[in-house]
Formats: structure tokens, sequence, C-alpha cells
């Protein structure tokens, strides 16, 4: 009988929280917090003088715990600063917790131990739910191959932190000990050619989907890896490769985020929506992409959507900040960002 209540009391909890999340990313808060905390900017167009605008600069990066959503966001009156905040989701009361003067790339909740742990490119940092740093590890890399040889995302499974470690692969951190080991995906490959880990998430039977993206470009004679690779963490680390196929796929971005619901692993792959069915993967051993539109229209225009870093699958709705273009009245404003929610059933 306890055992049949504790199942139901996680049941219930879960769905409360569910709703409780729903309910805030159909808010005009998180509306508000998306198209307060993502900018444009002029470029340069490469081997030209003429400038666009458009440019993304920087993209909040989420993080759950049952009670709180935690949001690292950027503070664009300084270089390379991001202040952490602190939302309740019933009464959407916010709370600021701390800064960091190093560009974020991920943040996680690990509940358990009511910790927040933010990943910057070199270390990941370690605070309480009030926003007390507890402590900072580095993460070890011998050689960084260029500006975009960094770490990426992480996962936790267990005692044990998994890190997207860009060309090195993967950095596990043991959490009760704090020593960290590294998983080579071999990325650095003899041809010369290099691709990073870009991406990282856990499937129930603790396997790693990691999404990686090559930096360096093909040639006539040989390709660097671009796609998936799955890590058998109960199998000795036993790797396999599942590469994108351009043509019915397209490529796997470095700026792509992927979460796990269910045998489903989602992505947001610079701004497109694809599933890939897990089960799929392992029986057919090769990709095969579900694409969601992005396009929606109402009574006003017909609007293109471009979903922007990290996300949420929700009761078959896909929650994100995105950029909103009007496709039909093209001259009559410029793109604006907002909260944007689809039906993915």
């Amino acid at each position: 009988m306890k055992f049949f209540t504790l199942i139901l009391l996680s049941f219930i909890m879960t769905n409360v929280n569910a709703t409780d999340l729903a309910n805030y990313l159909e808010s005009s808060e998180f509306n508000e917090l998306c198209s307060s905390n993502i900018i444009y900017k002029k470029i340069k167009i490469p081997g030209t003088n003429e400038y666009r605008d458009g440019y993304i600069t920087a993209r909040p990066l989420f993080a759950e715990s049952l009670k709180y959503l935690f949001v690292a966001k950027k503070d664009f009156t300084l270089d390379n600063s991001y202040s952490i905040e602190k939302i309740n989701k019933l009464t959407k009361q916010k709370e600021s917790l701390t800064s960091v003067f190093q560009k974020a790339r991920d943040l996680l909740v690990i509940e358990s131990q009511q910790q927040l742990l933010l990943l910057v490119d070199n270390s990941v940092m370690f605070f309480d739910f009030d926003g007390v740093l507890i402590r900072q590890l580095v993460i070890p890399r011998k050689y960084k191959y260029n500006k975009n040889d960094h770490a990426y995302a992480m996962e936790v499974s267990g005692d044990d932190l998994y890190i997207a470690n860009g060309v090195h692969g993967i950095a596990k951190i043991n959490l009760l000990n704090f020593k960290v080991e590294k998983i080579d995906l071999g990325l650095a490959q003899n041809t010369g050619h290099y691709s990073v880990a870009a991406s990282i998430s856990i499937t129930k039977n603790k396997e790693l989907i990691v999404g990686i993206d090559n930096l360096t470009a093909p040639s006539s004679s040989s390709q660097p890896f671009n796609g998936l690779i799955k890590v058998m963490t109960q199998k000795n680390n036993k790797i396999l490769k599942f590469p994108y196929n351009p043509r019915s796929s397209g490529v796997f971005t470095r700026v792509a985020r992927t979460i796990i619901v269910d045998d489903t692993l989602w992505i947001n792959n610079w701004g497109t929506v694809q599933t890939i069915k897990l089960s799929k993967l392992n029986k057919e051993k090769k990709i095969k992409v579900r694409w969601f539109s992005t396009v929606v229209e109402d009574q006003v225009s017909r609007w293109h959507y471009q979903p922007l870093g990290d996300f949420f699958v929700v009761n078959d709705k896909f929650y994100s900040c995105a950029k909103k273009t009007d496709i039909i009245n093209t001259t009559s404003k410029k793109d604006i960002v907002v909260s944007l929610i689809l039906n993915v059933n």
C-alpha cells in the first residue's frame, strides 16, 4: 500500500508540476522574458562592407526544479556578463540570485541536492537555490582547437555529471568525489578534420545521445563527422555513430539544443524543430528526422517563427523563445522576439 501511495503521489506531483510550468510558459510574463532578453545588432557580412540586422547576440538559458524556473540571461551592459534569477512557476514571483562574468553555456538543476549548475567555457559552477556559490570545477582541456572548442551542454545521471566538451568529447564528473574522466569520441580525426560535441541528452537506459557538429569543411577526399553519437555507459562506454543525411535531415549545428521525452529526441536545430524516434534509431541504425512547421497563420498575417535556444515540451506542446517574421508583409516591420507555442502531437 505504501508503494502504491508513493507512486500515486509521484504521479500527482508530476502533473501539478507540468501544469504550473505550462501555465507560466503560456503567460505574458514568459513572453516579456523572451522579448526583453534577446536583442539584435548590426553585423558586417563577411567579404563585404555591408551590414545586416537580426543577429541574435544571446539567448536565455532555462532549468526547472519542482517549484522554480531558473533563468540565466545576458547583461547587455557588460561583455560576457550573465545574471541568474529564479521564478516561482505558480506565483510568477521573480528573485535575482547572482551574476557571473563568463559566457554562460548551459544551466541544470539537481533537485535532490537543491543545487543549480551553471556551465561556462572551461568550468562548471555549483550554486544553491539562493545563488550562493558552493564550488567551481575546472573542465580539463589540453588543447583548444579554435574559438568554438569549449564546453556546450550538460546532463546528470545518478551520481555522474556528463558534459559535452567540444573536440574533447565528453567530460564525466563524479558528483561524490568530483573526479573528472574523459570519454573520447574520436572527434579529432586522423584526416585533419575535427568536430565538437555540442549537445547531450540521456535516455532512461543511461545512454548518452550526443549531438556533433563539424568545425572543418568537407573535402573531395574526406568528410568530418556530423550527426549523433550514442555512448553506452553501461557497456564500457561503447559508441555508435549515426551521421546526419544532408539531403533528408540537413546538418546538426553547434547551437542546437536537445531533450528526450519518452522515446523521442527533440531538437531545436538552429531554429528548426526536429524529432527522432530513439527506438527506430536503435533498430534501423540510421537517422530519420521528422520536421515540424513553425509557420503560423492568424487574422493579421502569416508568420514564420525561429525557435531560439532552450525549449520545453509539455503535454504535446512545444514552448520556446522565438524570432517572429511577417512573411506576407515583408517590409512592414522588423523581426521581433516573442514566446512560441506549437502543438506537436
